[in-house]
């Protein structure tokens, strides 16, 4: 009975045993389905975000080359259009070098034709002004005086003649750049009673011209004499034209602190209209269109004043008249 109570308990224990193995077989299978299970999630989870990665990569790379090709699409039109634009300008240029080739050619042309017709102008103007003095000097006396006054006027108009010829002259070297100056010492003194000289005859009955001289030494400058002269001639010129009683001055400052000579020519005529001291300067600008000249003087003198390096104005402070500064650097 003992024995087979053994046997009957080792039955039982190899059972339990079993039963154990057993246990422990489907749990160590639910384990690893549960690791199975949470393997294939990540690998789903992994295959999910390296799909994600790999569209996302796709889609950049698409959009990166179609970047690209736009790009170079775009840069081929650009180096077609630069090309296009290169010739355009080549061709351009080209047609700028002849435009500008004529025009040196035309400047040149009219320049000569200019002289040309200045040298034939006052040829015959000059006989005209020669003769009409011979003429006044071979009448009887008693008829000298009416002649003389005829001649006069032929002098008159011949001088504005040769007046308008020489600022059209003028006008065409500064246009063409073809005016050069000749600098050498000059005798202000000297200068500027030459002009006054010049211009004294042609004063109206009661006007007085005169050089005022205020300083006891002369002064030399480095200049150019002749364009010196040309813009006080005209100054004077204009004040001669202005001025119907009184008097006209030349007259002449040293600023030794801006080393600049100063002229000044002043005049008891009209004077300036207000407003007006700047636009006489401008190109055939006249203040009235029944006086006599071309309108063309003003601008002269500053286009010359500017080449020696100084400058012209009207002196806004005077008001007896009008008064003309020409300032001129000493060199």
């Amino acid at each position: 009975m003992h024995n087979e109570a053994i046997a009957r308990y080792k039955e039982l224990q190899i059972l339990y045993d079993v039963s154990e193995l057993k246990a422990s077989r489907a749990q160590l299978q639910m384990e690893k389905q549960a690791v199975e299970h949470d393997w294939h999630h990540k690998m789903l989870i992994f295959s999910v975000i390296a799909l994600v990665v790999l569209i996302v990569l796709i889609i950049v790379l698409g959009y990166m080359y179609t970047k690209t090709r736009r790009l170079a699409l775009n840069l081929e039109k650009s180096k077609i259009r630069l090309q296009n634009e290169k010739k355009n300008l080549l061709a351009t240029q080209e047609e700028l070098i002849q435009a500008r080739d004529q025009a040196e050619q035309a400047n040149r042309t009219q320049t000569q034709f200019i002289q040309n017709m200045r040298h034939e102008i006052l040829t015959p103007l000059n006989a005209i002004t020669g003769f009409s003095q011979l003429v006044v000097d071979s009448v009887p006396e008693n008829m000298r005086a009416t002649i003389d006054r005829y001649a006069e006027i032929i002098n008159d108009n011949s001088e504005l003649l040769r007046t308008l010829v020489n600022d059209v002259l003028d006008i065409s070297l500064m246009e063409s750049g073809e005016i050069k100056l000749s600098r050498q010492g000059v005798s202000l003194n000297q200068l500027c009673s030459r002009c006054v000289t010049s211009m004294a005859r042609k004063v109206k009955p009661g006007v007085v011209m005169s050089f005022e001289n205020s300083h006891d030494n002369d002064l030399m400058v480095f200049t150019d004499s002749a364009r010196v002269e040309q813009v006080l001639n005209n100054f004077l010129s204009n004040a001669v034209k202005y001025t119907d009683s009184g008097k006209i001055t030349l007259a002449y400052d040293v600023d030794e602190s801006r080393n600049e000579v100063i002229f000044s020519v002043t005049d008891t005529g009209i004077g300036i209209p207000e407003g007006k001291e700047e636009v006489i300067f401008d190109r055939f600008v006249k203040l009235s269109r029944y006086q006599t000249g071309t309108g063309l003087g003003l601008n002269i003198c500053r286009f010359v004043a500017g080449m020696l390096g100084g400058s012209v104005k009207v002196d806004k402070s005077y008001n007896k008249g009008a008064r003309f500064l020409f300032i001129l650097p000493i060199d």
